[in-house]
């Protein structure tokens, strides 16, 4: 019986685009489009659904550079006849090149109602007036990144108004953000009577982009019931009073993801600290002013508990420069039966003993960076060390991956001599990392008896 070669051009076009899909590298699907002519009409929607006009001026993937194309050459792509494939399936835009607002204007009168993820990139690509005239075009927009661009309150209303499927917001580098900044969003789904749909929810600034935040902005963020991913990077008081609002009034239900970035510890300057970024009124307080550094080295773990009690569906946390202590970590092992990921970075009231707690509670833990932490690799040995050789003097460990963390849990709770009445952690560091590690040598010799039969 002689066999037929396949052959793919039968498939049903239904099928062949259910295959393509689930492809996402852009050679696979070039590849796909010279099969034959039915594969090239259902690739041509998902080669050309992404488009770039090259990489990130601060990119640091070491990949093949994209071949950056100018302004002018995208716009004439556009105006050839018969019309480029892109004009009529992009949907995700990726900016990174000076664009004038002429050139801008053009390529979103051709594609702009079709997108629905944009991104822009370099503080080179349009002024504050530029931007608000293009959200007209973008009314199926559910995602927006913003590099280094002056994002005005005008802009945020025009944003309000034309992009209600806006579901993934970010602010990168950009400077001097109004206190005000949300209201928009806020009260435009007051007017339709719906929280805003906003779900992913990223701001990430410096000293240096003068930002005031105030209360209001906080009262704002607690409106966005529908949030699953917060992060954001501020001065102490502000993420303070943020994280201490957000467990009184238990607003978003649906948060998974928290990051909270203490500007004060990500090294702003003596001058740049003496400048708050918070203003609950109009008139601030100059000597809450002063003490602020301070008041940056008192443990704030009854403020943080109450969050993690509250928000028990966290999965992924992330804490800068926010000076908790090993209660904290308990409370994550007590309240967050979901967490998956723990990233803490300069952070000093930690102690080896509480992130061995925290592994052996947590079972569905499985990385921990901990960078700044002054975890020393000699007295944490599961945990990974990363030489540095242009900072040979530093011992901190890099973070705990699977392996630690299943080195730790082997053990189980006899392995860690814990006294719950003593609360002094970093007195008792030393002998108890000894006990543990005789502990943990003796596990060994337990398994090999078990497994020969003679215990």
């Amino acid at each position: 019986m002689t066999m037929s070669p396949s052959n793919l051009g039968h498939l049903p076009a239904e099928i062949i685009s259910s295959i393509i899909q689930h492809i996402s590298e852009q050679n696979d699907l070039l590849s796909c489009s010279v099969v034959n002519r039915c594969f090239y009409r259902q690739t041509l929607p998902f080669l050309w659904r992404y488009f770039a006009d090259g990489s990130p001026p601060d990119s640091d993937e070491e990949e093949e550079e994209e071949e950056e194309m100018t302004p002018q050459s995208v716009n004439s792509l556009m105006q050839q006849q018969p019309p480029h494939p892109m004009v009529k399936y992009v949907q995700e835009l990726k900016l990174c090149s000076r664009w004038t607002e002429t050139q801008l204007m053009q390529l979103m009168a051709r594609v702009g109602p079709q997108l629905e993820k944009v991104s822009m990139f370099s503080g080179r690509l349009l002024s504050s007036p530029d931007l608000q005239p293009l959200v007209g075009y973008w009314s199926r927009l559910t995602q927006l990144h913003l590099h280094y661009q002056n994002v005005t309150l005008d802009f945020m209303m025009a944003i309000a108004q034309h992009c209600p499927q806006l579901r993934d917001l970010l602010f990168h580098g950009c400077p001097r953000l109004s206190p005000d900044i949300f209201a928009p969003l806020v009260k435009t789904g007051i007017r339709d009577g719906h929280a805003p749909p906003l779900e992913k929810l990223k701001i990430q600034t410096t000293w240096d982009d003068d930002i005031h935040w105030n209360y209001q902005t906080i009262l704002d963020l607690t409106q966005f019931a529908h949030l699953t991913s917060l992060s954001i990077h501020a001065g102490a008081e502000f993420i303070h009073d943020l994280i201490a609002t957000i467990a009184r009034m238990e607003t978003w239900p649906h948060l998974t993801h928290l990051e909270l970035v203490n500007l004060g510890s990500t090294g702003g300057d003596d001058e740049d600290d003496e400048d708050d970024d918070y203003d609950e009124d109009d008139d601030y307080d100059e000597d809450d002013n002063e003490n602020e550094n301070d008041d940056q080295l008192i443990p704030i773990d009854d403020v943080v508990i109450p969050i993690i009690k509250t928000h028990c569906q966290l999965r992924h946390v992330r804490l800068e420069g926010l000076h908790i202590t090993n209660a904290t970590l308990e409370a994550m092992a007590t309240y967050l039966p979901d967490l998956t990921y723990l990233g803490l970075c300069s952070i000093s009231h930690l102690t080896v003993r509480g992130f061995r707690r925290l592994v052996r509670d947590a079972w569905c833990l499985e990385r921990v960076d901990l960078p700044n932490c002054y975890i020393r690799h000699y007295e944490f040995p599961e945990a990974v060390f990363e030489f540095d050789i242009d900072d040979s003097c530093n011992e901190d460990v890099s973070h705990l991956d699977q392996e630690g963390m299943d080195r730790i849990r082997r053990i189980g709770p006899q392995g860690i001599c814990d006294d719950d009445n003593d609360d002094n952690d970093d007195a008792d560091d030393n002998d108890e990392d000894k006990a543990w590690l005789r502990q943990w040598q003796r596990s060994f010799v337990n398994l090999r008896l078990y497994g020969s039969g003679v215990a």
